[in-house]
C-alpha cells in the first residue's frame, strides 16, 4: 500500500516537471521551425525575382522582327540559327538549367492544349524538347499562356523539372513587337535545389542552437519546481491521504512563506485544527447524550464562517430533540405518581406529535377510568341493598375494563402497517380479562418493519397499565430516533423501564418492585431478511420442512441490568420464500389442559405449522387456536393469549 502511495507522490514530481520541460521543448522546436520557414520563404522569393530579372532581360534583348522570321522559316533556316547564336550570348546565371523562346499556336491558345509551339533551341544545347509533344509540361503552361496574354512577367511556386527532377523555379516574359504586342515569350526555368539545402542546414543549426540552449535553461525551472512546488504540494498531498483515511493526528508541513503554496499548507493546517476540533466536540455531544445528558453543547463562537454554523446547527438539533424527549420524561414521572391532569403543551412536528398525543390521551384515558372506576366504588357504597351494591360495583369495574379495553386496542397497531409490511400474516391478541399484559407494536420504515411482541408482567387492569406505558415507551424510542437495530432497541426499553418503575424511593428501600416484560424484537426488511433480539419470549421459524425455535435470552426487561446494547445477542435470518414466522406468549404454551392436566407446550405448535404449512396465515392460526380451545377443555384460561404469525 505504502509502495503505490509512493509511486503516485513520484509521478505527480514527475508530471510537474515533465509538463514544464514539454512547453520549453516546444518553444524551442517551434522558434527552429520558423526560422526555418522564414529563411526558406526569403530564399523562394530571391530565386523568384532572379528567375524573373533573367527571363525579363532575355526578352528585351531578343530582336521581336528576328523572332518573327525564325517563327516562319523554321529550325534549320538562316534567321533560326541567328537568334540562337543570340541567345548564346545571353549572360548565363548559376543555376540556371535552361532557358527558350517560343509562342502559341494562334488557333488553338489554350494552355490545357498542345497549343504551343517551340521554335527556338534551349540551353544549355543538350537539353532540346519540344513543348508541343511534350505532354507532362502541361502544368508549367498555365503561367506561360497567362504571360503571353496579359503581357506581364509571371513565376512559378517550387516545382520538380521534367527532364531530370531537379526543384526549380519557371519564370516567363513575353516578347513584344513595335506596336507593344506579345508576340511570344521567354520561359526561365532557375535550379533552387541548392537554396533547399542551405535553408535544411540553416534549419539544422537553428535547430542545434535551441536545443543546447533548452539544456542549458531546462535545469532553472526544474530545481526551482521541485524545490518550489512539487516537494512540498508531495508533503502535503501525504497529509491529505492520511486526513482522508480519518488519521487526524500527525504533523502538517507548514512552510513559512508568503506564496501561493506557502498560504496553502498554513490553511491547509489551520482546516485540521478546525476539523479535529469539531472531531472532538461532536464526540463530547455523542457521549454524553449516549449516558443521558441532553444539554451538553458545543462553543460554536471558536469556530469561524461555515464551520460555525455546522455546531450551530448541531446545537440546535440536540435541542430540538432534548426538548420534547424532556417534557414527555416530566408527564410520564408526574402520570407514574398519580398525577393524571399532567399534559405535554408545547407544539411539535411528526413523531413528535405522535408521541405527544400518545401521552396526552393515556392520561386522560386514565384519568377517565380512575374517575368512572371512584364514581361506580362510591355508586356501589351508598347502594342500600348489598345485591345491589354488588351489581353496581361490578358493573362498574366491567364498564371501566371495556373502556380500558378500548384504550388498549387503540394501542394497537392498524392493519395497514402488518399489510404493508408482510406478504400474509394472521394476529390472535385474546385477553385473559378483557384487558391484559400482552401487546404488540409495529412502525413501517423505507427499507423495514420493526415489530414488538410483548408479555408484560401481570394480566388484566395491571398489566394493561404496564402494557400502555411499554408502547408509550416504544413511539418515544423507536419513531423518536428511527431506530431499526434490534439490540439497541431492547436495550433503551430496559433502561427506560428500568427508571419509570424499579427506581427506589426513599420511603420504600427495603422494598424491591420487578416489574417490566418479556420481549422479541424483529427488523424485517424489504428483501426477506430478519434480524431479531428476544428476551424471555421464543421466536419460532418453519419453511415447510423443518421447524426451528429461536430461544430468547434469559433477560427480563425493564430490572436495568444491561449496561450497553453488546450485551444484547442478535439472530439473523436470510431471506427465504418458504420461511414463515411464529410468536406467541406464554400463555399458548403455559396453558393446562388434556388428559393429564400438563402444559400445552411447543410440540403441538410445531406439527399445526408443519402439517399446514401451504396454507394461509389466517387458516394456520385458527387451527392453533382451535387446538388449543380443545386442549384446554374446562380448565380457566391461566394468562393473556397472544399469537403474531408473518410471512416476509
Amino acid at each position: 500500500m505504502e509502495s503505490s502511495k509512493q509511486k503516485r507522490r513520484t509521478s505527480l514530481a514527475t508530471k510537474v516537471t515533465a509538463i514544464v520541460l514539454i512547453i520549453i521543448l516546444i518553444n524551442t522546436v517551434a522558434v527552429g521551425v520558423f526560422s526555418f520557414i522564414i529563411h526558406r520563404g526569403d530564399s523562394v522569393k530571391d530565386s523568384q525575382k532572379k528567375a524573373m530579372a533573367i527571363a525579363k532581360s532575355t526578352a528585351m534583348s531578343i530582336d521581336p522582327v528576328e523572332f518573327k522570321n525564325a517563327l516562319e522559316t523554321g529550325e534549320k533556316s538562316a534567321h533560326y540559327e541567328h537568334l540562337q547564336k543570340q541567345f548564346d550570348r545571353v549572360n548565363v546565371e548559376e543555376h540556371l538549367s535552361y532557358y527558350y523562346a517560343g509562342t502559341f499556336d494562334p488557333d488553338t491558345p489554350d494552355p490545357d492544349n498542345k497549343g504551343m509551339v517551340m521554335y527556338i533551341q534551349a540551353h544549355p544545347a543538350d537539353k532540346i524538347f519540344n513543348l508541343k509533344d511534350d505532354v507532362t509540361l502541361k502544368m508549367f503552361k498555365a503561367p506561360a499562356f497567362d504571360a503571353f496574354k496579359d503581357g506581364t512577367a509571371h513565376v512559378t511556386d517550387i516545382y520538380s523539372f521534367n527532364v531530370d527532377g531537379t526543384p526549380g523555379i519557371a519564370a516567363y516574359a513575353p516578347i513584344f513587337d513595335e506596336n507593344q504586342k506579345p508576340v511570344g515569350l521567354v520561359g526561365v526555368l532557375v535550379s533552387v535545389e541548392d537554396v533547399l539545402e542551405r535553408s535544411t542546414d540553416f534549419a539544422i543549426t537553428m535547430l542545434i542552437i535551441s536545443l543546447l540552449i533548452f539544456a542549458v535553461i531546462m535545469w532553472i525551472p526544474i530545481f526551482y519546481l521541485r524545490r518550489s512546488v512539487a516537494k512540498p504540494l508531495l508533503s502535503l498531498q501525504t497529509a491529505s491521504n492520511k486526513i482522508t483515511n480519518g488519521e487526524m493526528d500527525i504533523n502538517m508541513p507548514v512552510r513559512n512563506s508568503n506564496d501561493e503554496v506557502g498560504l496553502l499548507s498554513q490553511n491547509f493546517a489551520t482546516m485540521q485544527e478546525i476539523v479535529i476540533g469539531i472531531q472532538s466536540d461532536v464526540k463530547n455531544i455523542v457521549e454524553n447524550a449516549l449516558n443521558g445528558n441532553l444539554s451538553y453543547r458545543v462553543k460554536s463562537e471558536k469556530y469561524p464562517g461555515e464551520w460555525r454554523k455546522v455546531i450551530t446547527k448541531f446545537n440546535e438539533l440536540m435541542d430540538t430533540i432534548a426538548l420534547p424527549i424532556d417534557e414527555v420524561s416530566d408527564a410520564l414521572s408526574k402520570i407514574a405518581n398519580g398525577d393524571f391532569q399532567a399534559r405535554i403543551t408545547s407544539e411539535y412536528k411528526g413523531d413528535f406529535d405522535r408521541m405527544k398525543k400518545s401521552v396526552n390521551t393515556t392520561a386522560v384515558d386514565l384519568d377517565k377510568y380512575l374517575t368512572e372506576k371512584e364514581k361506580a366504588e362510591k355508586d356501589a357504597h351508598t347502594a342500600e341493598l348489598a345485591k345491589g351494591r354488588a351489581e353496581a360495583v361490578s358493573e362498574a369495574m366491567l364498564s371501566s375494563a371495556r373502556y380500558a379495553n378500548k384504550i388498549q386496542q387503540n394501542l394497537l397497531p392498524k392493519s395497514d402497517v402488518f399489510n404493508n409490511a408482510f406478504s400474509d400474516h394472521s394476529i390472535i391478541w385474546k385477553p385473559r380479562d378483557i384487558v391484559g399484559g400482552d401487546i404488540y407494536w409495529a412502525k413501517n420504515f423505507d427499507e423495514g418493519t420493526v415489530l414488538c411482541v410483548c408479555d408484560c408482567t401481570g394480566h388484566g387492569t395491571p398489566g394493561a397499565l404496564l402494557t400502555m406505558l411499554v408502547a408509550s415507551t416504544f413511539e418515544t424510542i423507536i419513531s423518536e430516533n428511527n431506530y431499526t437495530e434490534t439490540a439497541q432497541i431492547l436495550y433503551l426499553l430496559d433502561q427506560r423501564l428500568a427508571t419509570v418503575l424499579n427506581a427506589k424511593d426513599d420511603e420504600f428501600l427495603s422494598m424491591e418492585i420487578h416489574d417490566g416484560c418479556d420481549l422479541a424484537v424483529l427488523y424485517v426488511a424489504k428483501d426477506g431478511s430478519v434480524s431479531m433480539s428476544a428476551g424471555n419470549l421464543n421466536v419460532f421459524t418453519c419453511d415447510g420442512d423443518a421447524f426451528t425455535r429461536y430461544k430468547g435470552q434469559s433477560l427480563f426487561i425493564g430490572e436495568g441490568k444491561l449496561s450497553s446494547k453488546d450485551e444484547v445477542e442478535v439472530v439473523n435470518i436470510s431471506p427465504n420464500p418458504d420461511m414463515k414466522f411464529y410468536i406467541a406468549s406464554d400463555g399458548l404454551f403455559d396453558q393446562i389442559g388434556g388428559e393429564h392436566k400438563q402444559q400445552f407446550g411447543i410440540k403441538a405448535l410445531k406439527q399445526i405449522a408443519l402439517d399446514n404449512h401451504k396454507e394461509k396465515q389466517e387458516v394456520i392460526s385458527g387451527k392453533i387456536w382451535d387446538a388449543f380451545e380443545e386442549y384446554r377443555g374446562e380448565e380457566p384460561r391461566r394468562d393473556d393469549f397472544e399469537l403474531i404469525t408473518f410471512k416476509p
